[in-house]
């Protein structure tokens, strides 16, 4: 399964498109949003998953959707204290 990918068919601005997204990392998301990503509507889950995220964000087009779903679903998953740590430490050397 290293660097496998899956397709999810999502709706962006009413246009219908198609991302990619790292098949483990999906399936953690999923795990920690308390979905089974391994049950018979597992994909359908997932996508569900991923396009409510979109919509909660207002995600764009523009934005590079498949970069930013990986960011949400990383973030997604990580303890507040990690994505905290990260958080300072990222301001701190990007001077953001």
């Amino acid at each position: 399964m290293k660097g496998h990918q899956t397709k999810y068919h999502l709706q962006i601005e009413g246009v219908r498109t198609t991302v990619t997204a790292d098949t483990i990392l999906s399936r953690l998301f999923s795990v920690k949003k308390g979905l089974d990503p391994f049950g018979p509507d597992a994909h359908a889950a997932v996508r569900g998953l991923l396009q409510a995220e979109l919509d909660k964000n207002n995600i764009k087009k523009s934005e590079g959707i498949s970069q930013t779903l990986r960011y949400l679903m990383i973030m997604g998953i990580t303890s507040e204290a990690l994505r905290s740590e990260y958080h300072q430490l990222s301001q701190g050397n990007l001077g953001i």
